[in-house]
């Protein structure tokens, strides 16, 4: 399923590039993802990498 499609603002994939390019939430990093598993297992950390706050949503 691709998810993108779903969003109003998407412009498409680009020129054969395979993957979406131009996230549409610019402040969505991976290195969120990253900061709440670490915290989950126990890291007492408050960034990692260019992190902006942690997950929530999977933290239930």
């Amino acid at each position: 399923m691709d998810y993108n499609q779903q969003v109003k603002e998407f412009q498409g994939y680009g020129k054969g590039l395979g993957v979406y390019h131009s996230p549409v939430n610019t402040q969505a990093h991976f290195s969120n993802l990253l900061l709440t598993i670490a915290q989950k297992m126990g890291v007492e950390a408050e960034t990692f990498a260019n992190s902006n706050g942690v997950i929530s949503e999977i933290l239930s």
